[in-house]
């Protein structure tokens, strides 16, 4: 269960993290990326996020060197994909940009009418970033419509959460991804030159269906009334918690979840060590 606001007892077997970033200016493009997790392979994801120096819960892709994170792409395999506009598209372009990344990384990271599976799109953010509910159940309408979902065997759902490229490694790894991106396209000077990146068409406009369902909110204080290292990690490792119920937050209730949860004792280790060290603040 990733949510008290997903159905009851509902839970994702796979997750498309989305994370986006740029400063908007024709100097520097703007990036959407998603990348495809199942989440059998979340610990593995965030066991080599740290090997190679990115941790996540309290780092981000600022916080480290844009060499660090092209070296991790190099030698972990990660399914992502992007999409890039110098003419710093608004929020509902951005749901565009989030959603044709969203079905470039399935087609590329999933095979065809495979077992049928839950899958969480996961944007970092809230709604108004990409244009508001709507904006997003249109483009997951239009773009991710019945046929590609059938395609993959995917029921594809949508939540938010503020700050999750610090609360989820998924998202952690889309936001490096969109520094990658970045970082390749000033390097290259063409975004039509990066790999697994393509240019958005400043002239597409938000698709205009009546799409049913709801964005789902994420809880975003996690399993306890601290913010810490530990606390983000068990939230992740639980995935995340219905609202309203909450664990407590001594340490000896985190480090019991997080032996309890995790197979890598290196990972839980690392969480252990750091578990009471604030959680990354930056936004």
């Amino acid at each position: 269960m990733l949510s008290g606001e997903t159905p009851p007892g509902r839970t994702y077997s796979e997750i498309v993290a989305i994370d986006e970033s740029g400063q908007h200016s024709p100097d520097v493009p703007t990036v959407v990326a998603a990348v495809y997790v199942s989440r059998n392979d979340a610990e593995r994801l965030a066991v080599r996020l740290c090997e190679n120096g990115i941790f996540p819960w309290r780092q981000k892709s600022k916080d480290v060197s844009g060499e660090t994170i092209s070296e991790f792409f190099t030698d972990v395999p990660v399914s992502r994909s992007g999409m890039a506009s110098r003419a710093n598209p608004g929020p509902s372009q951005r749901a565009v940009m989030a959603f044709e990344s969203v079905k470039e990384v399935i087609t590329d990271g999933r095979s065809e009418h495979s077992e049928e599976a839950n899958c969480l799109v996961l944007l970092d953010g809230r709604p108004s970033n990409y244009g508001g509910e709507k904006a997003l159940l249109n483009c997951r309408a239009e773009i991710v419509d019945d046929y590609f979902q059938s395609k993959y065997n995917l029921d594809v759902e949508v939540a938010t959460l503020e700050a999750a490229d610090q609360r989820y490694p998924e998202v952690t790894t889309a936001d490096c991804a969109c520094r990658n991106y970045i970082n390749a396209v000033n390097r290259r000077g063409a975004v039509e030159a990066v790999p697994g990146l393509s240019r958005l068409d400043s002239s597409r406009s938000v698709p205009s269906v009546d799409a049913d369902g709801r964005i789902h909110r994420l809880a975003g204080e996690g399993t306890s009334n601290v913010d810490t290292v530990a606390a983000r990690a068990v939230a992740w490792t639980t995935g995340s918690r219905p609202v309203g119920q909450q664990i407590g937050e001594s340490d000896k209730q985190l480090g019991r979840i997080v032996e309890n949860k995790l197979t890598n004792d290196n990972l839980a280790e690392w969480i252990l060590t750091e578990g009471n060290q604030p959680g990354s603040q930056q936004a």
